[in-house]
């Protein structure tokens, strides 16, 4: 992955887990009209959602975070990831669920302790999300 491509370029593919692919309305005899209605009807409104990624020479990686927010009619959902990109890891997850905190941090280099309970868990990943993103520079 070039680390200074910066996510997607803003391209959206469509969420098998989410659209009714044509077909499968087909099966049960429903039409293309149908299906879009439903696909529309079911996928989220995306409120925000952007990437950005920063190389890291001291350690040779490149990190991808990545935030997305969307609402459905009874749900809010808001989540920012971490990826080691060369390797593929997920390394710090933080998620607000209708307003409930949870935070995961997977990195195997991070000091800091991983089970504290609570919004600390949340708190502690956001901010080992901005120590790794941030410009050395600074």
């Amino acid at each position: 992955m070039d680390c200074s491509a910066g996510g997607d370029g803003g391209r959206r593919s469509p969420d098998p887990l989410i659209d009714l692919r044509l077909a499968d309305g087909a099966s049960v005899g429903w039409s293309p009209a149908v299906v879009a209605r439903i696909n529309g009807q079911t996928r989220p409104e995306v409120l925000g959602s952007w990437s950005s990624s920063k190389y890291d020479a001291k350690s040779n990686r490149c990190y991808v975070y990545i935030h997305s927010h969307t609402r459905r009619k009874s749900n809010d959902y808001e989540v920012d990831q971490v990826y080691d990109a060369q390797v593929d890891d997920l390394l710090v997850h933080a998620e607000i669920n209708n307003g409930k905190k949870h935070g995961s941090i997977w990195d195997e280099s991070y000091k800091g302790n991983r089970v504290i309970g609570g919004d600390a868990n949340y708190d502690a990943a956001v901010t080992y999300m901005y120590e790794l993103m941030a410009d050395p520079r600074k």
